[in-house]
């Protein structure tokens, strides 16, 4: 079955696309990686993404609008995908944009608004397409994120090893296998959106990213601000717990810039850079972690690299390529996986990651030209993956 995969992410840099052609064995499915592209946004559509995140106050106007446009650039990068790759897929995974995740102030997801009207997917390329696959999770007392530990889960939990997995997108998340123990993984916090943000103050919005580190390796950690900034409640909540752009926005960055006036702009990438790095490295050391295999953009920020190289010692740092796949376009293959189990009624969260009751099959479907393919049913869960 081959399975095209779409998400645009917390940075929305981008629409990733994943080609892949999936199949059985036993208890392990497996994953053939076909294809991959990144799909930029119409400038339009990019804009109006920025103008309206959290914690933008926007109407149903613009709702509609931004659900509309997002659906037609998810459309036109699946078409594209069909036509550079040759590959017809039997069924596309569309994420969309998620807009807002709802967390209450004890932590429970409430609710989660993912863009990008998938019916216009279907109508464009005539293909079945699944959705709004984080309502489910949520709707059963799930955080709806970070989803990626079915994919992390399903590749490394037969390694016999305490090793782990790590995304650094907008938020970083990660996953978390362990010798003897189940599966957790949760949004840590600001990996990219934090420095995303101030790169574009700095840069008065020619730059949307610090390329290489090279800023942040310019200027100098701030010790002050970032003791201060590391006081923020949310790192200190237990897991499972999901979080976004409505708490780590460009107002919230700029809050604390209010608070501290002195410090250059160089300096504030440098301890921004330091933020992301020492959340994540105080989670590794508390879980003993041996190996950790890194996905996302902010992989190749070799200043965010090094000091999370520095900061966490004992942990060897690899990227999701010694796993058979690209970092790049991990979470589109994992959109792919998920919607495999959902064609195949098989669940598609890991109840011990997200929080949920019990484990769910996910999305909603909107039919192709010709419907949607009757789900070959067996009789035993999928358990692991195999790169092929």
């Amino acid at each position: 079955m081959k399975i095209l995969g779409m998400i645009s992410g917390t940075s929305y840099d981008g629409i990733d696309c994943s080609i892949g052609e999936f199949g059985t064995d036993g208890e392990t499915v497996l994953l053939k990686p076909l294809f991959t592209r990144t799909h930029e946004y119409p400038a339009e559509t990019y804009g109006l993404i920025n103008r309206s995140m959290p914690p933008a106050k926007i109407d149903y106007q613009v709702v509609c609008q931004i659900d509309t446009l997002v659906g037609e650039a998810c459309a036109e990068a699946a078409a594209l995908a069909i036509a550079e790759s040759g590959i017809t897929p039997d069924l596309i995974v569309s994420h969309g944009q998620t807009m807002y995740h709802w967390i209450s102030p004890e932590g429970k997801a409430l609710g989660t608004l993912q863009v990008g009207d998938a019916a216009r997917v279907a109508e464009r390329n005539g293909i079945p397409v699944l959705s709004q696959v984080r309502s489910r999770d949520v709707a059963a007392g799930g955080q709806g994120a970070p989803f990626a530990s079915l994919i992390d889960h399903m590749l490394l939990a037969a390694r016999n090893s305490n090793c782990g997995a790590l995304n650094l997108g907008g938020i970083s998340n990660m996953t978390i296998i362990r010798r003897g123990d189940s599966t957790i993984a949760f949004d840590v916090g600001p990996a990219n959106a934090l420095m995303d943000a101030a790169v574009r103050i700095y840069t008065e919005g020619k730059d949307n990213y610090d390329k290489d580190g090279a800023l942040g390796a310019q200027g100098e950690i701030n010790q002050e601000v970032l003791a201060e900034m590391l006081k923020e409640p949310y790192y200190a909540m237990s897991y499972p717990k999901s979080t976004g752009k409505e708490l780590f926005n460009h107002d919230y960055l700029l809050a604390w810039m209010e608070r501290y006036p002195d410090v250059s702009m160089l300096d504030w990438i440098s301890t921004l850079t330091a933020l992301t790095a020492t959340t994540i490295a105080n989670e590794f050391n508390k879980l003993n972690l041996e190996q950790v295999f890194v996905s996302g953009g902010g992989l190749h920020n070799k200043t965010l690299m090094a000091k999370l190289r520095q900061l966490s010692p004992s942990v060897e740092f690899l990227p999701y390529e010694d796993l058979g796949l690209s970092s790049d376009g991990k979470e589109a293959y994992l959109f792919g996986l998920i919607g495999f189990l959902s064609a195949h009624n098989k669940v598609g969260n890991i109840p011990s990651s997200t929080g949920a009751i019990g484990p769910r099959i996910l999305g909603t479907i909107s039919p192709g030209k010709n419907g949607f393919p009757a789900p070959i049913l067996y009789d035993h869960e999928f358990t692991s993956l195999r790169i092929i």
